[in-house]
């Protein structure tokens, strides 16, 4: 699946002087196979730290809001790239290729939308973990 996305995406890009925004989505493309490995071998430490949080462990706390700090800052990082990429895709169009009026303002909105849908949880997460009731449980 790997490979044929990224012979598509290079058959796309070369074809096309790109903007800033293609160039950014090509540097980005470039480490989607490290960003999945990241994924794949931190995933098991995760759910085992949230194991060892039912059990009340110190470091698990401790573990599960970095990780959690980590989330937050990707999905607030990600709905501003892509903010930016979609006005700047956009902004380059012109003629019959032109979006119709306010299709900027669908992509900005959808961004910022994902961001709070997203964004929320993590917050009251990493707001409960801090809290004094788990600290105190995990002292225990």
């Amino acid at each position: 699946m790997w490979t044929l996305m990224r012979e598509e995406w290079s058959q796309a890009t070369s074809s096309t002087e790109g903007g800033p925004a293609e160039v950014l989505f090509t540097r980005l493309f470039a480490w989607y196979p490290v960003l999945t490995s990241a994924q794949a071998v931190l995933s098991p430490f995760i759910v085992w730290s949230a194991v060892q949080f039912l059990r009340l462990r110190r470091w698990a706390r401790m573990a599960l809001e970095i990780v959690n700090c980590l989330a937050l800052a990707y999905v607030i990082a990600f709905c501003i790239f892509f903010i930016y990429a979609w006005n700047s895709l956009l902004s380059g169009s012109q003629g019959e290729a032109a979006p119709p009026p306010g299709f900027g303002l669908i992509g900005t909105v959808g961004g910022l939308f994902n961001m709070a849908f997203f964004g929320f949880p993590l917050v009251w997460m990493l707001r409960s973990l801090r809290g004094q009731a788990v600290r105190e449980a995990c002292s225990s």
